[in-house]
């Protein structure tokens, strides 16, 4: 093989290494940033209304589905979507209050 051949097969094959590499990388890129993204929404947790159950003190609250919750009331709520509603009260801290008046 002639110098001139010898050097445009090693151009070649430098030129397909870094198209590989830029490939490679672009693929590694895109993954890296849908788990960062992907990471990044699974940590807020998931605003739907209902029952909630405070993990500390095991009481339930009401949550309105925008992080609220009903607080220093009576609330008209249809759990089960059935058209009928059941009347609850809450406490000022957003807790279910019973007919025993504990919590």
């Amino acid at each position: 093989m002639k110098k001139t051949q010898k050097q445009t097969v090693t151009t070649l094959e430098q030129t397909v290494v870094k198209v590989f590499l830029v490939k490679k990388c672009k693929t590694a890129y895109k993954t890296f940033i849908l788990l960062s993204l992907f990471l990044f929404l699974s940590a807020f947790p998931a605003l739907a209304r209902g029952w909630v159950r405070d993990t500390a003190s095991y009481l339930w609250r009401y949550d309105l589905g925008n992080g609220n919750y009903c607080k220093s009331t009576w609330q008209w709520i249809d759990d089960n979507q059935s058209g009928v509603a059941k009347c609850y009260r809450f406490d000022q801290n957003g807790f279910l209050l019973t007919k025993h008046g504990n919590r």
